[in-house]
This record gives structure tokens, sequence and C-alpha cells, in this order.
């Protein structure tokens, strides 16, 4: 790897000045295409797997019921608002409205409910798109009439979701360039060289923007913050490394060529290691069959991958020609190198290898503690957790939320078939209708049920075994809308709903059991095929199918890992060590994830929703990503100590020379990580905010107690061990 490191350093050097102008180019064109290109797909909404008996129920719903879920608007406004005039102006200015239909709540309500039924020739990103449209109606009508509408539902969630995505990504972005660019002045001490990874990082997003534009490929709400954050941080930390590693060079007496094939031969090598590792990580993300994460994974790799080209090609050629003022204003230079960070590093290290069993043992007691919240962790399943509490959309569901609009607005689906001889007009089927809405009717839990035995609650068994024998001779039976919807009357009449409605649409855990319990009355009587579906049960089915491949998810990670490691280090202890070591920052993360979100230890400080817990998608994808992330120091200070441990043959100085050399460089690092990341803390959206952090935690846990305690102690716990590799003769 070292020979075709240093032939590409040759090529970079001799091509530089192709290299810049390619680049420039790059810049113009990716701006000019930003400006006069359409905006990114918005990805569709979450899937799972396709033969779960909640997909099969909603398709079954979609294809013999003629209902398409998760793409109508609601309506909320006063009880006492006539809206006969806004409907009908909706109607004439937006031909894809099909219908608007007013909910009947089931009990009393202040607040009225319509519903804005799309036509089902448009995708759900065409739909969520109409939001704006809509809203500009809505509000001219409102003001005109001085009063107050609010658009939501499912579209409205997805939009207000991406749009504050973008918000989230744009003001963090800018935090973060500002915060770095300080950070970098400090670890430097100079101007230029504080420039030069921001340029990097800058031009990453930009890149990365124009180019998924370009291929027109779909983003989401996490995506989104995730890529830009995430690029950005990568391109200015392997930034760091080489424009760090370049003076050091430059400083020793090398001149500009050999420097750069200096940051060839160690820097950029431990780069590709860590972008190879960070891809590694994330790819396990792909197992799963979850549109959200594959879509995560894809966006990573494109951004990873430019971040990477932009360090090791651009950087290196404009190091070269801006040699001669990296180190301006030279006041600056001289002020911050008066504190010498290798001393005060190397005295940290020293103290660290001449006491390794305290600092191991303190620093794993901490870890410890930290990661036994996750032992009682529980996961989340909240249907709208895109979306902020500052949005429309949000703002108009807790109105109806407040006014005891519950099980209303996302029901269990239950779809039963019947026999094809006798239909859902047996009286055997019919006999098991109403058996089953009856159990459902007992549930304290449940508000109310919805089937074809639960109209006229005078009615007796046999007076439904009458009533459905005489409307179906009669052919009476299609007249009547109220109970159309609940039999596939255009499909054969061999299937029927079940609407349940849970008191609390909050609590989880309520529909939870009520699901529990239907699926444990439906396997007790199964005369009847019986599916169960609906949101809550759907995402039940995505929680399972991104947990599901957890044990292979690992196995990738850790054996992909361990093969890179392998061959990068030639050891067969540090990569074992490294995988080992990187789950402790992981499970502490996730305990202070489960302190603040379950326990709301410091909720009100980061605003957390007192119904809210650990959301059901962030843990899996908290660990690909932390994961890859935390080797960025593992491999950087391994790496360091690695390179001593070759020149002295010494554990003791490897580790102390390592240590002080790569000591203010992951300092730099992680600050720059927590300036990307923290802002995200704060985020409107709870699913941003629970993986900024998650990511933040796991950073100020992995650079101070993991890389700066536990490692090396560890290391000089281990002694030779740590080089140990039975196929080489080459005996330390």
């Amino acid at each position: 790897m070292q020979n075709q490191l240093l032939k590409l350093g040759n090529r970079v050097f001799k091509y530089k000045l192709l290299v810049v102008i390619c680049w420039l180019t790059l810049i113009l064109f990716s701006i000019i295409h930003l400006y006069t290109s359409k905006t990114i797909n918005s990805e569709n909404e979450l899937s799972g797997l396709d033969n779960t008996e909640a997909a099969q129920a909603i398709n079954i719903i979609k294809k013999d019921f003629g209902l398409k879920s998760g793409t109508s608007y609601a309506l909320v406004t006063d009880n006492n608002i006539d809206t006969s005039k806004l409907e009908y102006l909706l109607k004439i200015n937006f031909k894809q409205i099909t219908k608007i239909t007013e909910i009947k709540g089931l009990t009393y309500h202040k607040n009225k409910l319509l519903y804005l039924d799309i036509d089902s020739k448009y995708n759900f990103i065409d739909i969520q798109n109409f939001t704006p449209e809509f809203r500009r109606i809505i509000k001219n009508w409102s003001g005109q009439n001085k009063t107050k509408i609010y658009l939501t539902g499912n579209p409205a969630f997805h939009y207000d979701g991406d749009k504050s995505g973008k918000n989230d990504s744009q003001k963090g972005e800018i935090f973060a360039l500002i915060f770095c660019f300080f950070v970098l002045i400090f670890t430097f001490g100079a101007l230029v060289s504080a420039l030069l990874p921001l340029i990097i990082g800058a031009t990453t997003l930009l890149f990365f923007n124009s180019f998924i534009r370009l291929i027109d490929l779909q983003i989401n709400t996490i995506s989104q913050v995730m890529t830009g954050l995430l690029g950005l941080a990568l391109a200015i930390d392997y930034s760091l490394f080489i424009v760090s590693r370049y003076r050091e060079e430059i400083s020793n007496g090398d001149d500009s060529k050999d420097a750069i094939q200096k940051i060839f031969m160690y820097p950029i090598k431990t780069i590709i290691v860590s972008s190879l590792i960070m891809i590694c990580s994330i790819s396990a993300l792909l197992l799963p069959d979850v549109s959200t994460s594959r879509t995560v994974v894809y966006n990573i790799f494109i951004v990873i991958s430019i971040s990477l080209i932009n360090s090791i090609i651009v950087l290196p050629t404009l190091l070269f020609y801006g040699k001669n003022i990296l180190d301006k204003p030279e006041f600056l230079t001289k002020m911050i190198k008066r504190a010498d960070s290798y001393l005060f590093w190397k005295k940290f290290a020293e103290n660290i290898v001449n006491h390794p069993k305290k600092y191991f043992s303190l620093s794993l007691v901490i870890l410890i503690i930290l990661s036994l919240p996750v032992s009682r962790i529980k996961l989340w399943e909240a249907v709208h957790t895109i979306t902020p509490d500052n949005t429309e959309s949000i703002e108009g569901y807790r109105i109806l939320e407040n006014d005891g609009w519950g099980g209303e607005l996302i029901p269990i689906n239950i779809v039963i078939k019947a026999n094809k001889l006798g239909g859902v007009y047996d009286n055997n089927f019919i006999s098991y209708i109403y058996d089953f809405t009856k159990e459902l009717e007992k549930n304290p839990k449940i508000a109310s049920v919805q089937s074809i035995t639960s109209w006229n609650k005078n009615y007796t068994k046999q007076d439904y075994f009458s009533f459905y024998s005489s409307i179906y001779s009669l052919d009476l039976f299609y007249q009547n809308n109220n109970f159309i919807p609940l039999i596939n009357s255009s499909t054969g009449n061999d299937k029927t709903i079940i609407n349940v409605y849970p008191k609390n649409l909050l609590d989880l855990n309520d529909t939870h059991q009520i699901i529990d319990l239907t699926n444990s009355y439906a396997k007790k009587n199964n005369k009847y095929q019986v599916l169960i579906g609906g949101t809550v049960a759907r995402a039940k089915d995505f929680t399972f199918e991104l947990y599901r491949y957890v044990p292979q998810m690992l196995l990738v990670i850790f054996l992909g890992i361990y093969a890179i490691l392998f061959f990068y280090m030639k050891s067969i202890i540090l990569p074992i060590k490294a995988g080992l070591m990187n789950f402790l920052p992981i499970l502490s993360s996730f305990g202070v994830l489960t302190l603040i979100f379950q326990y709301k230890f410091m909720g009100n400080f980061f605003n957390v929703q007192p119904n809210s817990g650990v959301i059901n998608m962030v843990p899996v994808i908290l660990f690909c990503l932390i994961f890859g992330l935390s080797m960025d120091y593992e491999v950087l200070i391994l790496s360091r100590i690695t390179e001593a441990y070759e020149d002295t043959n010494n554990v003791k100085q490897a580790v102390i020379e390592g240590m002080s050399r790569s000591g203010s460089v992951i300092t730099g690092a992680a600050l720059i990580l927590l300036a990307v990341f923290i802002p995200g803390a704060f985020s409107s959206s709870p699913v941003t905010k629970q993986i900024c952090i998650g990511i933040s935690s796991a950073i100020i846990i992995d650079s101070t107690i993991v890389r700066l305690l536990l490692v090396p102690s560890f290391m000089m716990l281990m002694g030779k061990w740590n080089w140990w590799n039975p196929f080489t003769s080459d005996k330390k």
C-alpha cells in the first residue's frame, strides 16, 4: 500500500497545477448547477419488509378497499367555523384534491377535523410538495375570516420535517465552520493553515450537494442532516491530520516535496484506512430492508468519498502552493507556539505509562457506570419523529390531541379474510366478527371499535344475521355508504376491516398491548385469517426489521474492520483491542441517551418531550456512525504509537511519543467534531437531537476516557504482545 501511495503522491505533485485547475472548475460548475437545478428529491415514507403481517394488511386495504394510507392532508379548525367556502376554494384551485371529508369524532370535540384526499396518480414526493401552496390559500382565507386553520397530516409532517432538516443542516454547518476556524487557529497558530481545512470542508459540502442533484439521488431528513454534518467533520478532520503533519515535517527541515511524500506515507495512509473503516461500519445498515437507513448509507458513502478525494488530492497541492504563507501571520504563530503542546502531552503520557493499572481500572469503572442505564433502554416508536415541535403540522396535531382526538387519527386496522363461499355475509363469519368486536370492546384501553357488527348497539348476533341476509339478497347493502369501506364490495366481498381506536394516541405501550391481545385472540380463534395493520403496527415492523440483523451487523463490522486493521498494523492483537474498545464509548453514549430521553435527566435543558424515549432507529444508526468515527482517533493514536515502536522497539517510549505527537491533534479533531454535532443537540427535530446528543457524548467519552486513558494504559499492560503476529518472522 505504501508504494502505491508514494506513486500517487508523486503524480499529485507532478500534475499539481492541473489538479488546482480542475478543482476550481468543479467549484464553479457546482455553484452554477446548484443555482439552476431543481431541489433534491425527498425520500418516500419509510419502508420495511413487504411480507410482514402489517405490510400485507396495508396492501389489502389499498388494493381491495381503495384506501391509500398516508397521503391525506388534514385541516384542523374551531368547530364553530363554517369551512364550506374554504373547501370550495381548495377544490377549485387544486385539481389534485379528489375529496374533502369531515371526520366525525367518537365524542364531542371543540375542533373540526377535515381530510383532504389527493388523487392516487401522484407519488408521495409530489403530494408533500403541495404543502406550501395549500397553506398559502388557507392562510389567505383564514386572515380574511379572522381565524386560524392548521394544515397537518402525513404529507405535511414530511414536508415540515424536510424543511426543518435543511434549516438545521445549514445552521449547524455555519456554526461548525465558525467554531472550527477558531479551533484550527489555536491548533496551528496561523490563519492560512486554519483556513485550508475549512476550504476543504466547505467545498466537500458544495460538491456533495451538486452531485446528488446531478444524479437525482433521493435524500431524507436524517441523511440530509447527517451527511452535511458528517461530510464537514470528516473533511476538516482529515485536513487537520494532513496539515499538522506537513507543518511538522517542514519544521524538521524537509523540503516541500519530501514533506508531501511523508504525508502520503503516514497521515494519508491513516486517513484512507479511517475512511475504509467508516464505510465498513456504515455498510452494515444495508442489511435491514429499510429505505430510511439505506438512503442514509448511500448519501454517507458519497460524502466520505468526496471528503477523501478532496483531502488526499486537492489539499497536498494547496499545501505546496501555500507553503510560504502557512505560518502567517507570524505574530500569531510565535504567540501560540510559546505554549508547547508537545511537552504538555509528553508529561501527561509519562504519568499514564507509569501507572497503567490505576488508569486502566479507573477508566473502565467510569465507562461501566455510564453504560449501566442501557440495560433498561426502551425503544420509542414515535409516529412523527422527523417533525419538529414548532411546525404547523405538529401544532395542529397537538390541538387535536388536547381536544381528545386520539384513536380517530391513527387506528389499528384489522383485515379479516372470509371464505370464498358465502363471503362476509355468511352467518359463521358474521358470528366471528361479532364475537371479535365484543372482545375488543371489553378492553379498557380501547375507545371504540368500528366493524360490520358494531353500528347498532341494540342488535344481537341474530339481528345481524337477519339484517345481512336480507340486505345481501336484495342488493341494497351497496347503497349504504357507512358500511361499504368496511367490505371489499368491488373485489369479491370476501374481506372486511375492523378499525380499533385506542383511547390514548401517544401511549404506544397501550397500542402495543392492544395489538398483542388482538394477536392472541386471533391465534386462539384461528377460523379465519387475521392481519393486523395500521401505522403503529407498521412501525413495529420497522423496528423489528432494523434489529433482527443486529448479530449479522456486528459480525460484518467487526470482521471487516479487523481485516482492514490487520493489514494496516500487521498485528493480531491491536485490531481485536481496537474493536472491543470501540464498543465502550458506544454503550456509554446509549446510557447517556437513556438517562436524558427515558429518565429525563437534564430533560428541560434539552427540551425533551415528556412522553418521549429513545427513538427506535437511533441506536442502530448511532452504533454504525460512532464505530466508524471513533476509529479516527483509534487509528491515529495507534499509527503514531506503532510508528514510534518501529523506531525504538520500546513499548513505553512508543506510547509516550505516540501520545505526545497525537494528543493535540486528537483534541483538535474532537473539538471539531463537537462543534459540528453539538448544535444538533438543540435541534427542533427529535431524531436529529437524539443522534447528535449520542454522537457528541460518544466523542467526549472516546477522546478523553478511552483514547487518553484506557488505550495507552492497556497498551502498556499488554507490552510487546500488542504487535504479536505469528505470520511474520520479524521478532521484535
